[in-house]
């Protein structure tokens, strides 16, 4: 009988348990695609500005098919784009530290990894 119970219980414990992790997964994965939407919002706002047109314009050209990349790089504004990002970047770092939600080397990790990617951007997502 309390072997029956123990064995109950046990399995119980254990489906709330799957269950929290599985919840708690789902919001990482949104958390992460929001972040992901926010990054290309950004990132695309900050490229109008570098590129002096409106934010509009620049969406209807890269919606119509255009590359991002080709269009920053041939107006010459490829390093300029590059150092406003990362300026951005150490802001919004700056930002979470302040609110207790990084520590200040986890932000210079993620400052570093995130430069040598810009730094080498060559047009590819990857």
């Amino acid at each position: 009988m309390i072997k029956k119970l123990l064995t109950i219980s046990f399995i119980i414990i254990l489906s709330l348990a799957i269950s929290n992790i599985s919840v708690i997964a789902r919001e990482v994965y949104k958390e992460h695609d929001e972040h992901k939407e926010y990054n290309k919002s950004r990132n695309l706002s900050i490229a109008a500005e570098v590129l002096n047109i409106p934010e509009e314009e620049l969406k209807k050209q890269v919606n119509s098919g255009m590359d991002l990349y080709s269009l920053i790089s041939e107006a010459g504004k490829l390093q300029d784009f590059k150092d406003k990002v990362l300026i951005e970047l150490r802001s919004h770092l700056n930002e979470e530290i302040k609110r207790g939600r990084i520590t200040k080397e986890r932000a210079e990790e993620i400052y570093r990894k995130k430069k040598l990617k810009i730094d080498s951007w060559d047009g590819n997502l990857n």
